[in-house]
C-alpha cells in the first residue's frame, strides 16, 4: 500500500518471478484497449477475480487528445479512478507495453519528439514498470520499452514496440530487430512474442488491390520483415504470439506469408479481446466472414473481454473470457478454450 499525507491506499498484492529452474505452470491474463467512453470495465472486474501470475497489457491504456505532460498526466488520473481497473491492478502484477493511443492515434517515428517525450514520461509515472525513467528532453531518444521477461525455465515473454521506430522501411527499426533475433534464441520451453498489433495479416475483400495494405501499421506493410521474423520463430522454442489493437478476439496461424497456403505455420497467434473499446459497428456483421477470406484465421469474436493463457510443461491453454454486454457492469462472462501442444525440438 501507499501513503501520502493523510491518504492511505487500499492494500494490493504482487508476486515475484519464479526461479531460473522452475517449470511450474504460468498463468497470464492478457488484454488491451480500454477506451473509457465505449463501455464498462466488467472485464477488469473479471480479471481481478482470476487466479493469475501476472497481467500482460498490450497497450492503449488511455485515449484522448493530449499533447503536453500535464494533459497526459490528467488522462491517466482520470482513467485510474475506475474501481474495476484499480481492482485489476491491486490483484496482480502487470507487465506493460504501449501501443499508439498512449501517444497519438497511429503515430510512427515521425511523431513530434516533444509530444512523445511527454507521453512516455506520463506512461512511466503511471505504470508498474522497472524500466528506467525516459529521457525528459524533447529531442531525446525514444523511451526503450521493448524487453524480454523470463518466467522461470518455462517461458520467455518477448515484448515489442511497433510504433516508436516505425518507418516506411521497417516496423521495428534496426536495433530492435537485432535485439529480437537474439531474444528469440533461448532455453525456456515456451516463447511468447507479445505484439501490440496483429502479426499474422488480414485481408478484406479487395484490400491490397491498390498496393496498400489494409493495416499499414502492421507487418502487412513489411512483408520482408515478416519473413525474417517467421524464420526466427521457426527455430524458437514452442513459439506463440499474443496481440491486441483490433478490438476482437482471434486465433490465427502465423507464417512468412499469410496469403500463401503453402507457407509453413511457425506459431499460433492469439489476439486478445479489448477491455471496452469497440470493434467498428459497421464491420461487426462482417467479422464472421473473415476466415473465408483469410484461411489462416481459425476464430473471430468481436466481444469485449480478455485472454486467459495458461502455459504448462507441454501444453498451452488459451481461454477467451468474453463479456456478453459491455454496457452492463454485472454482465455474464462467457468463455471458449483453444489448446496447443508444445513443439518438440527440431519439429515443426
Amino acid at each position: 500500500r501507499f501513503r501520502s499525507g493523510a491518504m492511505t491506499s487500499p492494500v494490493g498484492r504482487t508476486r515475484t518471478l519464479p526461479g531460473a529452474d522452475d517449470t511450474d505452470p504460468v498463468h497470464l491474463g492478457i488484454s488491451s484497449c480500454q477506451r473509457a467512453d465505449d463501455g464498462t470495465y466488467r472485464a477488469h472486474a473479471d480479471l481481478a477475480d482470476a487466479e493469475l501470475d501476472a497481467v500482460v497489457w498490450l497497450g492503449d491504456y488511455i485515449y484522448g487528445s493530449a499533447t503536453s505532460l500535464d494533459e497526459y498526466r490528467a488522462l491517466y488520473a482520470d482513467y485510474r479512478r475506475d474501481p474495476d481497473l484499480q481492482a485489476s491492478h491491486a490483484a496482480h502484477p502487470w507487465i506493460v507495453i504501449a501501443d499508439d493511443h498512449e501517444v497519438a492515434n497511429d503515430y510512427d517515428a515521425t511523431i513530434d519528439p516533444a509530444r512523445r517525450a511527454a507521453a512516455f514520461r506520463a506512461w512511466w509515472e503511471n505504470q508498474p514498470t522497472r524500466l528506467p525513467a525516459p529521457d525528459p528532453e524533447p529531442g531525446g531518444a525514444p523511451a526503450v520499452v521493448y524487453r524480454s521477461v523470463d518466467v522461470g525455465a518455462l517461458a520467455r515473454l518477448v515484448l515489442t514496440d511497433v510504433r516508436q521506430y516505425a518507418t516506411p522501411t521497417s516496423l521495428h527499426g534496426g536495433e530492435q530487430l537485432a535485439w529480437l533475433e537474439t531474444s528469440l534464441d533461448h532455453e525456456q520451453r515456451w516463447t511468447v512474442l507479445a505484439s501490440p498489433v496483429l502479426a499474422s495479416g488480414l485481408a478484406i475483400g479487395g484490400s491490397g488491390d491498390d498496393g496498400e495494405p489494409l493495416l499499414p501499421y502492421t507487418l502487412d506493410a513489411h512483408p520482408e520483415e515478416r519473413r525474417t521474423i517467421a524464420s526466427w520463430l521457426a527455430t524458437a522454442p514452442s513459439p506463440l504470439i499474443v496481440s491486441g489493437d483490433l478490438h476482437a478476439g482471434m486465433v490465427l496461424d502465423f507464417s512468412a506469408d499469410p496469403a500463401d497456403p503453402a507457407a509453413p505455420v511457425v506459431a499460433t497467434e492469439f489476439m486478445a479481446p479489448a477491455i471496452s473499446s469497440q470493434f467498428p459497428a459497421d464491420l461487426a456483421g462482417f467479422a464472421p466472414l473473415l476466415p473465408l477470406l483469410n484461411p489462416h484465421i481459425e476464430h473471430v469474436d468481436v466481444a469485449n473481454g480478455w485472454l486467459d493463457l495458461r502455459l504448462e510443461r507441454d501444453e498451452a491453454i488459451a481461454t477467451y473470457r468474453t463479456v456478453r454486454d459491455v454496457d452492463d457492469s454485472t454482465s455474464r462472462v462467457d468463455q471458449r478454450e483453444f489448446r496447443r501442444q508444445r513443439r518438440r525440438s527440431g519439429s515443426s
